[in-house]
């Protein structure tokens, strides 16, 4: 196991944490599923919640018999049993169970450290923290102690594209450090994963609405996280240079918009409004609203006006290339 200090936060590289994130990002993607099925949607939570307890440095097999003990616990406290319970108790045992997996992890582990300490002795350390600098003199901070989410190296879950994620129950952010390793910039792809699914995590604590604005406006969520990251990114390097150099950035960046989903979004309103920082704005102005206005911040007759007010002077539908993206219509009670 092997911790490692970028600036305020810790990210753990260890068979256990890796494990554990294959379970609560497999198991969030199976709760989308279940949506509107409370049994099942807590059950998944409360399995979680107790995996995400166990130390980072349990070993596998002691990790496996101490989680299936506590699933059929949990389990014979359904009664009745909702399908979904059992196929995700499968699912998990069967993630536990795998030797594949198991060896997968080992060796993941081992490659995963070499590769923090390679990244930790270069001037891309200073680039992520002074990139998490750069979003603290901003206020983009959790509300507890204006700090970040700690981070856990991650395998990215099949069917996946992504480079990270932000799963509540973890407690922590997951960078699927697999696909960032094998892309053309690892490092810049890292710092700016890092700081991508840290602004989901500081938007899902201070909206306090477990995770539902995002289902309401994906996009938008999406547009925020994409700009915010890469501008602070961009001001760190800026920061930094000549120093240290860093002349791939611009080219890293704009790849790694080209990848993502609404990044070719990001790319045009970031060019149309010239700061990057009007989304942190609008959120701002979304948070400080009361919680019916909150739930609501994705209706066509909310966000117009609070996105103009922040300085992007949009209207709905917006067009942009062939696309285009539009506000919600109906109200949440």
């Amino acid at each position: 196991m092997a911790n490692f200090t970028i600036g305020p936060l810790t990210i753990c590289v260890a068979p256990a944490a890796i494990m554990k994130c294959a379970i609560g990002l497999n198991a969030w993607q199976f709760r989308r599923a279940y949506r509107g099925q409370p049994a099942v949607e807590a059950f998944c939570a409360h399995v979680c919640e107790y995996i995400m307890r166990r130390p980072d440095e349990i070993g596998l097999e002691l990790l496996q018999a101490d989680v299936s003990a506590q699933i059929a616990r949990l389990q014979r406290a359904y009664t009745p049993r909702p399908p979904g319970v059992d196929e995700f108790s499968r699912l998990v045992r069967t993630i536990l169970r795998s030797d594949a997996q198991r060896s997968a992890i080992v060796r993941s582990a081992e490659r995963f450290t070499a590769w923090f300490e390679q990244f930790c002795a270069s001037p891309y350390l200073r680039l992520a923290q002074r990139a998490l600098e750069r979003l603290a003199l901003a206020g983009i901070t959790l509300t507890r102690d204006g700090r970040f989410r700690n981070a856990y190296a991650a395998l990215t879950p099949p069917r996946q594209l992504s480079t990270g994620q932000y799963v509540p129950w973890l407690a922590a952010v997951a960078v699927q450090m697999d696909t960032i390793c094998d892309g053309p910039a690892p490092a810049i792809e890292f710092i700016e994963t890092l700081l991508h699914e840290q602004i989901h995590a500081i938007i899902h604590e201070r909206m306090r609405d477990n995770g539902e604005h995002y289902h309401r406006l994906p996009w938008f969520n999406e547009l925020s996280a994409i700009a915010l990251s890469q501008y602070a990114v961009a001001a760190a390097a800026a920061d930094l240079r000549p120093a240290l150099g860093f002349h791939e950035l611009r080219g890293a960046l704009r790849t790694s918009r080209a990848q993502q989903r609404w990044g070719d979004l990001a790319g045009v309103v970031m060019r149309e409004t010239g700061d990057p920082l009007v989304f942190w704005r609008a959120w701002q102005a979304i948070f400080a609203r009361g919680s019916h206005t909150r739930r609501n911040y994705a209706h066509r007759a909310v966000l117009p006006p609070i996105l103009q007010a922040a300085g992007w002077a949009v209207s709905f539908p917006y067009h942009y290339g062939d696309q285009s993206v539009d506000c919600r219509d109906e109200r949440v009670p």
